[in-house]
């Protein structure tokens, strides 16, 4: 059986670096998703690590070469998955909109979000809100507290959620 891994990765692109998840299966590179929306309030400061890419631009990892973009799906098993990055399901025009109206049934979101008071309880509810929305399997993950060298920490909260139901979540 094909074994598939959604992996975090900064990818070097001409002069700039774009936040980027790449689908590996089989130790093959199936795709890289970008991040669209870099915010630079509320602990994030994302523009200055990385740039804005253009869709469909090729880029070589690992000596491979892939298509990055964020409208990228995936058939994964018998699902049809899509993949966002962190604070994008919150921009104006969610990349998961754009992969629930292609007919993602399941949403893959590789997060980075800094933990402040209140926000796992916030956080959860706009996942669960998004899901329902979409009507799909919605599985968020953030950065650990060991994942972090600066002065922002990281829980490692993750949430499931079907349709609008969380199915679990960690502590």
């Amino acid at each position: 059986p094909a074994m598939t891994a959604v992996i975090g990765l900064p990818v070097r692109v001409g002069m700039g670096v774009a936040n980027c998840a790449a689908v590996i299966s089989n130790g093959c590179l199936r795709g890289l998703t970008s991040k669209t929306w870099l915010p630079d309030s509320g602990g994030f400061n994302e523009s200055r690590w990385f740039s804005p890419v253009e869709e469909g631009t090729m880029v070589t990892v690992a000596g491979q070469e892939a298509t990055l973009g964020t409208d990228l799906l995936y058939r994964v098993g018998d699902a049809v998955v899509g993949i966002e990055i962190g604070t994008d399901f919150a921009s104006p025009v969610p990349p998961s909109a754009l992969h629930a109206l292609n007919g993602a049934e399941v949403i893959l979101n590789l997060a980075a979000e800094p933990e402040l008071a209140g926000s796992k309880t916030k956080r959860a509810a706009a996942v669960q809100a998004h899901a329902g929305r979409y009507s799909c399997i919605y599985a968020y993950a953030s950065a650990g507290f060991t994942e972090s060298t600066t002065d922002l920490v990281y829980s490692g909260h993750s949430i499931l959620v079907e349709n609008d139901r969380i199915v679990a979540q960690s502590e």
